[in-house]
């Protein structure tokens, strides 16, 4: 796995818009996440759904 932190899924090495629009995506389906490590990184609660709640420890993580 990278060294990327959870949230991160564009590898950028920073949680920004950029990770919640891919995120949101995965989660209504436009865009479903294909690579196993985006998956991983994208539960960022590790419950093992990808849903609003990471999203919003996302947002949680931007913003603090």
């Amino acid at each position: 796995l990278s060294d990327s932190d959870y949230g991160d899924v564009n590898f950028t090495q920073t949680l920004n818009v950029s990770d919640i629009i891919i995120i949101i995506e995965h989660i209504t389906a436009l865009n479903l996440l294909n690579n196993e490590h985006q998956i991983i990184l994208a539960d960022i609660n590790q419950d093992t759904l990808i849903n609003v709640s990471d999203i919003i420890s996302i947002i949680d993580q931007i913003l603090n």
